[in-house]
């Protein structure tokens, strides 16, 4: 049986999981492409399930939105005025924080040097894979071609919105 993984947020941790237990000899399923939105996985978890091992798929798209719309995205109206993956970060360790999530972790390499982090920046920006597609696309690539585009404001909107769903 060949499968599409869609996980969003949350979800890309159960990917991870999933991928690992397929790979231990769980359900025959061969995993086409794997779709991450607003992925909430940590960056190790992401590393050793899906960048160190990419014979457990054909191939990665993950849209997440630019660090601009991620810290205009408010979680809690006043209360918290920031978004649900920003606010991950007061739990969790910053530097095992996923870089797929938030676009601060791919562009600010030498505040964020940990490893895997420089490992999952190469992988992501691995030349002609497309793996990354950063929200709101209208705004960032005009000229981006379907599937490669996500015009997500919020945390929440990825799969709402038309653009991200034609992946």
């Amino acid at each position: 049986m060949i499968v599409d993984l869609i996980g969003h947020s949350a979800g890309s941790i159960a990917i991870c999981h999933l991928l690992r237990t397929v790979a231990a000899g769980g359900p025959k399923v061969k995993v086409r492409n794997v779709l991450l939105l607003a992925p909430a996985a940590r960056a190790d978890l992401f590393y050793d399930e899906i960048v160190s091992k990419e014979d457990r798929y054909e191939a990665l798209r993950i849209f997440t939105m630019s660090d601009n719309y991620e810290c205009k995205d408010r979680l809690a109206g006043p209360l918290y005025t920031r978004s649900l993956l920003y606010s991950l970060l007061a739990f969790w360790n910053v530097t095992m924080m996923s870089a797929v999530c938030m676009e601060r972790y791919l562009a600010n390499e030498d505040a964020y040097d940990a490893s895997p982090l420089p490992e999952i920046r190469a992988y992501l920006r691995e030349h002609g894979k497309d793996r990354l597609v950063l929200s709101l696309s209208k705004a960032l690539s005009p000229d981006a071609v379907e599937g490669l585009r996500s015009n997500s404001a919020t945390h929440g909107d990825f799969d709402d919105d038309t653009d991200t769903r034609r992946a």
